[in-house]
């Protein structure tokens, strides 16, 4: 298993079949944009009970969560040499500097040392 895939494996989130279905199809396209209310709705549930469902089950809130996958998305590409500036808007961060911003929060370093870096 790739260091990815076990991390995707780590940042599962819950017990309730809608709100696994909207983790999943994060896991396999990090850089979908749906806000956590139309991924509510395609859960069938409420934007409140999806967002207690992250956070009891992670520890993070959904957006914590979707940017801490997203960075963790983005250091394979890293490590083959996708600009950062691509590597950004492959997982779906809006620009290079939000994706460096969160990548600082998420892990402590820059893009350019998650090239090399153990995660």
């Amino acid at each position: 298993m790739q260091r990815g895939e076990e991390t995707a494996q780590r940042v599962r989130c819950t017990h309730h079949v809608g709100e696994r279905s909207v983790a999943r199809h994060l896991l396999r396209a990090p850089s979908r944009g749906e806000g956590l209310e139309q991924w509510a709705q395609s859960a069938h549930c409420s934007a409140r009970t999806l967002q207690r469902s992250f956070s009891s089950q992670t520890g993070l809130s959904f957006s914590a969560w979707r940017t801490r996958l997203r960075v963790r998305a983005a250091v394979p590409l890293l490590r083959e040499g996708v600009s950062v500036a691509r590597a950004a808007e492959a997982v779906g961060f809006s620009s290079p500097s939000a994706f460096s911003s969160a990548c600082r929060t998420v892990t402590g370093r820059t893009p350019g040392c998650l090239r090399t870096a153990e995660l």
